[in-house]
């Protein structure tokens, strides 16, 4: 029986992971067939699982170093859905197709070798009382070997205390003030910088711009 239970256990996980690998694959074709591109690899960096959150769903505003203590301008109390779903992660309502195209975008002319794909502008808004936050995610193609991971990886000055929004991984490390993504917007809150962006070991990216409402 427990050799049964085993077997059953290891089918599940192989479904899982064919579901996840079928949805991927449905989704972004172009981008599975680069994470794969040098036949050695029958998965993405982090798995299949940690990249159908990255294409589906947004990493929410806490994942992203945005305080907890905001409240969006329709929503009084101790909202549990906002709480639960806005704040952390969550599927994306808004379409967020990732592109090597809207990664070279952001990435700083020294850095044009590395292949980023991003979400296109952008992949989840949030409108709070005077701003709205909106988030992108993304993920580098073959990380360890792009100027990008030599730049972050420079001992701990780049290292933050943030987890991956995607993946189990616990280390992650900033991408703007390692100056390898360009600023957006230039506002800032009582000297508090709000273009924010981090990577984890396995090239899973996720962050936030700010901008005022109007």
């Amino acid at each position: 029986m427990a050799t049964l239970d085993v077997f059953s256990r290891l089918d599940d996980n192989l479904l899982i992971e064919i579901i996840f690998h079928l949805s991927c694959t449905q989704k972004n074709p172009e981008l599975v067939s680069d994470l794969l591109s040098d036949g050695v690899l029958t998965s993405p960096p982090g798995g299949w699982p940690a990249l159908f959150k990255l294409l589906f769903c947004c990493p929410g505003l806490v994942r992203v170093g945005v305080r907890a203590d905001l409240r969006p301008t329709n929503v009084d109390g101790d909202d549990y859905y906002y709480r639960r779903r806005l704040l952390g992660p969550h599927f994306s309502w808004r379409e967020a197709e990732l592109s090597r195209k809207q990664g070279n975008v952001f990435l700083r002319d020294r850095f044009s070798n590395n292949c980023l794909y991003l979400s296109r502008w952008c992949g989840c808004t949030h409108i709070e009382e005077k701003y709205k936050y909106m988030l992108f995610r993304g993920i580098f193609i073959d990380f360890k070997n792009t100027l990008v991971w030599q730049t972050v990886n420079d001992g701990y000055r780049y290292r933050v205390d943030l987890n991956c929004a995607f993946c189990d991984s616990k280390r992650t490390w900033d991408l703007y003030s390692s100056s390898c993504l360009i600023r957006v917007f230039g506002i800032k809150d009582d000297e508090e910088r709000f273009d924010r962006g981090f990577v984890c070991e396995n090239g899973h990216v996720f962050g936030v711009w700010r901008d005022l409402l109007f």
